[in-house]
């Protein structure tokens, strides 16, 4: 836990939640309200000039104002005219960031709107809002505006009523000065202040890279620099005029998330700029680096993704939003589940598919209810299917067996009807489109080049069938394999618009049967016509062994995230080339058998330039286990219960 010493008054932080609050007033839910009932009448606004806002301070007229709503002002006169209130109330925003102090404004907005079942949003003009703000020394609102100005520290209340119906704002003011990491000496910020500034020995930045993209919801990103002999560091966290400045004596820092969810929402939708300066150790001299410049996109993430561990054997899950992974199918939860794997979810994440590997028969079919993981709807036994994928209904299956593409029945594992397949060809790795029946995979030759095409297929190309009514057609070539190249791993974008896929390189022999080094992440238009692009900046660079890639469920607006498996380093915390203990140094490299892939997840710009890179650079997927390679980072809708 971060120290706190308030050396300059900058009160940086107000969060608003939208929360339900109970009282005897009118009727009232989280940012979601219901037509009330108070009134015999039937629901009503207050119209025109009848509540006298004068755009001051409304704590102190609350009373009256609630008798008008009645029908009677302060001497008993009809005052209000009454018209219907139809729709949905709702407040926005519902999180909210106000700088305070240090020539900030410390103030806030707040719009109250009517939603239509036809999907069509009034704003209800802040005039006619009876507004209230609880404790009244919280701040001050602007009636005429609807304009919130923090006045002191702590928890409240934005209250804001129309016609009979009341919605609540949670309100917390905190003021946030310089940040000290434990162990940081007290003058620690006197001494950054009064050195003099030294020249080529400033600490260099190891992870984040510049430009990596992040959603303001991301928590756990820790960043890494080189000390170059300092002991005691500063970070100044910019977002247009707002500035934090932490300190630390430690060469990582992880924010804690009530200072980072200000820096965040703060930048969402821009960048965030992060400038790190060193000092001691090497001497008496302030040594300032390069400033790191992060894009915060305001596409949160959601849902959990389900991954598989080498460690343990099974499939791990992550919960957005959780601090630590979660054994979901693995011996520790599930030991009559042999080795589970080749996992797949339904898009809405209540089923979940995954090759049994007995041995032998190997291959069988499992399929079982997320919530009852250890509950299959069938018996395995007898139903051979590699890599399955789900339809977009959930109650299909499509995977690879014996080199056929077969399509299953999720409640019995009956089989239902088999994929087109030219003759010396084989598929494997299906992919069904979130939204209709299209399926993606690998299509390889037959024979001596894909032996077990069921686990991989060797030099494959990218194809793609199109069910017409009840049939099948294709497949249709999206990807053409070049000479000894392969294209593998296809999966579709939530949306529906791009497959992305992995890339095998000519250096066959340079990885592990789970990670190649030579893979490579690229991206086609669905539709076809366009020749693939390679995500060079989520590529990072050759050799990383970037491959399975999955596609992250939508969450409305700004970049689509896309997660897989690498096995870059992590800054200093994990350094690839020296993963394990080996009696020869030279020969224990990321290429090699002691390398630990990790997940990583890449922003893509869906409105990008046909043909241009769409990606930004990776984050590391906090909270994953570092002691073990993961892969197949399969994303689902989840919600903890």
């Amino acid at each position: 836990m971060s120290a706190f010493r308030h050396r300059r008054l900058w009160p940086l932080l107000l969060v608003v939640f939208g929360i339900a609050c109970d009282d005897s007033g009118p009727s009232e839910t989280s940012g979601d309200l219901r037509q009330g009932q108070g009134s015999d009448r039937g629901p009503f606004v207050i119209e025109g000039d009848a509540l006298a806002t004068d755009g001051g301070p409304l704590n102190d007229r609350r009373d009256d104002e609630l008798r008008l709503l009645d029908g009677l002002g302060p001497q008993g006169d009809l005052r209000q005219i009454i018209v219907p209130a139809e729709g949905v109330l709702r407040i926005s925003p519902d999180q909210v960031t106000v700088p305070l102090g240090a020539g900030m404004p410390g103030t806030v907005r707040f719009v109250v709107s009517r939603e239509f079942p036809d999907g069509a949003s009034v704003e209800v003009p802040s005039a006619q809002i009876v507004w209230a703000v609880e404790p009244a020394g919280l701040g001050d609102l602007d009636g005429a505006t609807g304009t919130f100005t923090a006045r002191m520290l702590g928890d409240g209340f934005v209250r804001a009523s129309h016609g009979t119906d009341t919605l609540s704002a949670n309100v917390r003011v905190v003021d946030i000065g310089e940040v000290f990491e434990p162990g940081t000496p007290p003058d620690a910020a006197d001494r950054f202040e009064n050195a003099p500034a030294g020249v080529d020995c400033a600490p260099t930045w190891r992870y984040p890279e510049p430009l990596t993209a992040i959603p303001a919801n991301l928590t756990g990103l820790t960043f890494q620099w080189d000390s170059h002999g300092h002991d005691l560091f500063r970070l100044s966290f910019e977002v247009g005029e707002l500035t934090v400045l932490w300190f630390t004596n430690d060469d990582t820092l992880t924010p804690n998330d009530d200072v980072w969810k200000v820096l965040t929402t703060a930048a969402a939708g821009g960048e965030l700029r992060v400038t790190l300066r060193g000092l001691g150790g090497a001497g008496a001299s302030a040594c300032e680096g390069t400033t790191l410049p992060l894009r915060v996109d305001r596409a949160p993430m959601v849902g959990a993704i389900y991954y598989w561990s080498t460690s343990e054997a099974g499939i791990m899950r992550i919960p957005i939003g959780e601090k630590q992974p979660e054994h979901f199918l693995t011996p520790r939860t599930a030991p009559q589940v042999a080795c589970p794997a080749c996992h797949a979810l339904s898009r809405d994440g209540t089923r979940i598919a995954v090759t049994r590997t007995t041995f032998p028969p190997f291959g069988e079919l499992y399929v079982a209810p997320t919530l009852t993981p250890t509950q299959p709807y069938f018996n395995p036994a007898g139903h051979v299917s590699y890599f399955p994928s789900f339809n977009p209904r959930g109650d299909r299956l499509v995977g690879g067996s014996g080199g056929q593409l077969v399509v299953t029945n999720v409640e019995d594992g009956a089989l239902i009807e088999r994929l087109p397949m030219p003759a010396n060809r084989v598929g494997g790795s299906p992919d069904w489109d979130w939204r209709e029946d299209k399926i993606v995979a690998a299509l390889g030759d037959s024979g001596l080049f894909n032996p077990i095409p069921d686990v991989g297929i060797s030099q494959g190309r990218i194809a793609q069938w199109v069910k017409n009514g009840d049939v099948w057609e294709g497949p249709e070539i999206l990807v053409e394999r070049q000479d000894d190249e392969g294209n593998d791993r296809p999966a579709f974008s939530p949306d529906g618009r791009f497959i992305a896929f992995h890339r095998t390189g000519v250096a066959q022999n340079m990885g592990q049967a789970m990670g190649n080094a030579s893979n490579s992440l690229w991206l086609i238009p669905s539709a076809g016509g366009q020749m693939p692009t390679e995500l060079v900046a989520a590529n990072q660079a050759v050799g990383m062994g970037n491959s399975w890639p999955k596609w992250a469920p939508t969450s409305g607006g700004g970049r689509l995230w896309l997660a897989f498996s690498s096995i870059r380093d992590y800054g200093h915390i994990l350094d690839q080339d020296q993963a394990s203990v080996c009696l020869d140094p030279p020969e224990c490299s990321r290429t090699g058998a002691d390398a630990r892939p990790q997940l990583w997840i890449t922003g893509i710009d869906p409105n990008a330039p046909p043909g241009s890179d769409p990606s930004a650079p990776a984050f590391w997927l906090p909270y994953q286990d570092l002691n073990s390679g993961n892969h197949i980072p399969y994303w689902a809708v989840y919600v903890k219960r």
